[in-house]
């Protein structure tokens, strides 16, 4: 190891860049490959390579001696890869008939209330103070659309669970602006809640704007000025990216919002856009979340807690998912589904777990607790889901 040490200590930092990316793509797509042949999601098989590959196991970035810069560059094409799922989600969507969409989001409210006052009265019930529980309470509420979505790509059941997705973009909505809310409440500043609240309405009001323009004159004026499907993709990649940045940014509620929105909008146009949902962006994504993990900062008591608050995780999802579904009138088989579907954190847990430690809301324990049941959470789902179709069959 030492003379891989000096080998990457003499490296420039694009070349350390492409070391390190070659590793975890290639391992990731390998393991991949292992997972598609016991019939398992590809999904289980990247998220496995961040953990071989992170400070659990390997820990090849402190290894190899990695710089910051290059392990920012990889959390931004890991931000990327989730601006793509997310994108196309909403893209390839079908069915969404009113029963789909009202299922969608009754489930989704009901998705984020019962997890957070059972997980918040958790926190409090192990001695956590309130802010702290509160914090863990609305990240641990959110739900994956990256990994169902995955999962369901793989086993060609996209078409019946656009419920599930839509429950998913209504959880995280939920969440971020819940979030970004409480973060202002805590800074004890009233100008910073308006503020926050303002820019929320702002963005939702020139998404409604945009929505109208791209939904009426986008295909017409793409088709005019561009003859090549090359340079239409390329704008449009763009145009979905800076929807991405203008809900991050200005409208404070995660540019996943951003992606899914620009999708949906994109859908109702005539416009084709290439399927990059299994890019490399993507498989970095998911790889990401293992490598961030790390058990060896996990006391006793801290393990104690990680169980009891990775069972009630799963278990407040498939009870929302399932309460949700019977209350829209869908039987016992298609709510279990979608309670199960909602099982996974991955992105969004992941952000949130992140912003927590930057702002010290959580210290170094309470992120590794987070980010386990992230990833636990999200290996079980692909799963859970595989496992409801064959109830049904």
């Amino acid at each position: 190891m030492a003379i891989g040490k000096t080998i990457i200590d003499k490296m420039k930092l694009e070349e350390q860049f492409l070391c390190i990316f070659i590793i975890i793509s290639v391992l990731a797509k390998v393991l991949a490959v292992v997972c598609k042949l016991v019939r398992q999601p590809k999904v289980i098989g990247e998220l496995f390579s961040g953990v071989l590959l992170g400070p659990t196991a390997i820990n090849i970035v402190y290894l190899l001696n990695i710089e910051d810069n290059v392990q920012d560059s990889l959390r931004i094409f890991s931000q990327i890869g989730v601006v793509i799922i997310i994108f196309y989600a909403a893209f390839t969507i079908e069915n969404t008939d009113k029963k789909r969409i009202i299922t969608g989001i009754v489930v989704g409210v009901v998705g984020v209330i019962i997890p957070f006052i059972s997980i918040m009265g958790m926190c409090v019930a192990f001695g956590l103070p309130y802010d702290k529980s509160i914090f863990i309470g609305l990240s641990m509420s959110a739900t994956s659309i990256a990994v169902s979505v995955q999962t369901l790509k793989e086993i060609d059941k996209m078409d019946e669970n656009s419920s599930l997705i839509i429950i998913a973009t209504v959880d995280d909505i939920m969440v971020i602006i819940c979030l970004s809310i409480f973060t202002a409440v805590t800074s004890s500043s009233i100008s910073e809640i308006g503020l926050t609240v303002g820019r929320m309405i702002g963005f939702f009001m020139i998404f409604g704007v945009g929505a109208w323009i791209l939904r009426n004159y986008i295909s017409r004026v793409l088709n005019y000025i561009f003859r090549d499907k090359d340079d239409i993709n390329i704008i449009l990649v763009s145009i979905i990216f800076g929807y991405a940045l203008i809900a991050e940014m200005g409208g404070k509620v995660s540019m996943i919002t951003g992606a899914f929105l620009i999708g949906i909008i994109m859908k109702h146009t005539d416009l084709a856009i290439d399927d990059i949902s299994n890019s490399l962006f993507v498989t970095i994504f998911f790889a990401s979340i293992g490598i961030f993990l790390n058990l060896r900062n996990l006391t006793i008591n801290v393990a104690v807690f990680a169980v009891a608050l990775l069972i009630v995780c799963i278990l407040s999802k498939v009870i929302s998912g399932f309460l949700g579904g019977i209350l829209c009138k869908n039987n016992w088989r298609q709510s279990l589904r979608l309670g199960f579907g909602m099982v996974g954190r991955a992105e969004v847990g992941l952000i949130l777990a992140t912003q927590g430690i930057q702002s010290e809301i959580i210290d170094d324990e309470h992120y590794t607790v987070l980010i386990l049941v992230v990833i636990i959470s999200t290996i079980l789902t692909p799963a859970l889901l595989r496992m409801s179709y064959k109830l049904s069959s």
